[in-house]
């Protein structure tokens, strides 16, 4: 998919790549994903994809390639340090079809980082696939690193949470207009309604989500769209189709 068939008449879209083997072992929780998700709605950036895979470089690579082809922005997590089992760099480059090249201004970082101890080891986190980008955020802290649409984030929350941040000023997002309606029926009475609906709107993204220990409805509708006064009539049509069964001025 080119660049531009994924920006017309739509969100931008991001997706998500947790990599490693720590994540898929429960020996560390993913605290990533939640937040990326969370900033890159208030981004005007639609996620349409999370992944957690291994420490391979074939599976990284793979996943790398066919994401950034299909997608506005890729934000990968983790894998970016000295170690063996860092593969991220070599996995991006290689998905990319990039060599990986030594940047000059991350080797000096390193250097001043490490100071006598630096190794060749730590050296190799400055060899970056050709044309990476590196924004420093904050002395003494990895920098951002983008190449081409793809943002390489480090695992550390703390960390990728200042990168995110850092990152902000590149992402092009598309305001995403938002409604939501609370109806006193089940999915199951309603479900004729909402498909009629959304086939008739289909630049509207439609959910349906059961409530659970709410006393006051059944089932959250919420309406999502780029364009306002495409959601205003789809709307509009769920609640005339909806009539009494409907709160229109309910707190969630």
């Amino acid at each position: 998919m080119s660049e531009q068939d994924r920006k017309v008449g739509s969100a931008r879209t991001a997706a998500i790549l947790i990599i490693g083997n720590e994540v898929l072992s429960a020996k560390v929780a993913d605290r990533n994903s939640p937040y990326l998700v969370r900033r890159c709605l208030e981004a005007g950036l639609t996620v349409r994809v999370i992944v957690t895979i291994p420490d391979e470089v074939a599976v990284i690579s793979g996943w790398v390639r066919d994401l950034a082809d299909s997608h506005d922005y890729v934000f990968t997590t983790g894998g970016i340090g000295p170690t063996h089992d860092d593969l991220t760099l070599e996995s991006v480059a290689l998905g990319l079809s990039r060599p990986r090249v030594r940047h000059p201004e991350m080797a000096a970082a390193l250097k001043g980082y490490y100071g006598s101890q630096v190794t060749e080891e730590a050296l190799t986190m400055a060899d970056l696939p050709e044309g990476t980008t590196v924004t420093f955020v904050a002395e003494g802290e990895p920098p951002l690193l983008r190449v081409a649409n793809v943002f390489l984030l480090p695992g550390f929350p703390e960390l990728l949470e200042a990168q995110f941040q850092a990152a902000l000023p590149d992402l092009q997002g598309t305001r995403v207009f938002s409604d939501r309606l609370h109806v006193l029926l089940t999915e199951v009475e309603i479900a004729g309604l909402l498909r009629a609906v959304q086939e008739a709107h289909p630049r509207v993204t439609i959910g349906s989500y059961p409530s659970i220990g709410k006393s006051k409805y059944r089932v959250l509708v919420t309406l999502d769209a780029t364009e306002e006064d495409v959601l205003s009539v789809a709307r509009s049509e769920l609640v005339r189709g909806l009539g009494d069964e409907v709160i229109l001025d309910i707190a969630d």
